[in-house]
């Protein structure tokens, strides 16, 4: 006999659905159960906890290297010299990372309507806007960090680039305009400039066992070793945060799509 506990126009709920979105709900739960305890691995955490910190202390990262210690949160400035640094002929100045962004000023055009049937009318719109021409990178040939050397592509894209604000004292060349962070060629055409100083602080975690220690590494710019333990902390604090939101949306959506069907099987 078919038990009906709610309905209205577009929509009935019969006891036997209630039952099994009860059942839906509990498994969903035992499986976001899982995820969430895989998001909330506290052995990652610990890992930070738990390693070694170093401060502008080569003898000491030497020491836990040849050893092979285990996990470490080293602090440091990382430093270019002068003659691995990298520039452009028409900026004074040398920098760990420097790119040369072209924009050009495009006319485009689009179809804006008003008005609706009989009175609906359409006409051409024109607007412009700077879009991306061409860009030209160059990074520092080597970079020191307490002695020892890196993958410099890997380790300058890890690091927020900075825009590089133009003035005469900068710019060589002399072009129309220059204006915060563009000089103008034409009224048509501009550069920016983004760039990485030659040093900067930053902390890296690694693990001393591995052969190649500074090949497998996290890096947080301008941190120190106890801000980067924060740091996950608060990142998997987030992902929990995140997870829980979702994985409610999408359980509620399974409950409400499964009783929207016509679920006559439960009353036969």
């Amino acid at each position: 006999m078919k038990r009906t506990v709610y309905s209205n126009l577009y929509m009935e709920i019969t006891l036997g659905e209630i039952l099994v979105s009860i059942a839906i709900f509990l498994v969903l739960i035992g499986i976001g159960h899982l995820i969430y305890g895989n998001i909330d691995d506290k052995s990652v955490i610990k890992k930070y906890e738990t390693a070694q910190i170093i401060e502008d202390n080569k003898e000491k990262l030497d020491y836990l290297i040849n050893t092979k210690f285990g996990n470490v949160l080293v602090s440091s400035t990382f430093k270019t010299s002068d003659k691995d640094a990298v520039k452009f002929d028409e900026i004074n100045g040398k920098y760990a990372f420097i790119k040369r962004v072209k924009e050009r000023n495009t006319m485009h055009t689009r179809t804006v309507c008003s008005g609706s049937g009989k009175n609906n009318i359409c006409r051409t719109e024109t607007y412009w806007t700077w879009d991306y021409v061409d860009s030209d990178r160059k990074y520092a040939k080597n970079i020191d960090f307490l002695g020892y050397s890196f993958d410099v592509e890997k380790l300058l894209n890890q690091v927020p680039k900075k825009n590089l604000k133009l003035s005469e004292k900068i710019y060589k060349q002399k072009y129309k305009k220059i204006k915060d962070k563009y000089v103008y060629e034409t009224s048509d055409v501009r550069y920016y400039y983004e760039y990485i100083p030659l040093n900067f602080k930053a902390t890296i975690f690694t693990n001393t066992r591995d052969k190649e220690i500074f090949k497998d590494y996290t890096l947080f710019y301008e941190k120190t070793p106890e801000q980067a333990v924060e740091n996950i902390k608060s990142t998997t604090k987030t992902s929990k945060l995140l997870f829980i939101v979702v994985w409610s949306l999408m359980s509620a959506g399974v409950i409400f799509w499964y009783i929207s069907l016509d679920n006559n099987y439960l009353e036969d």
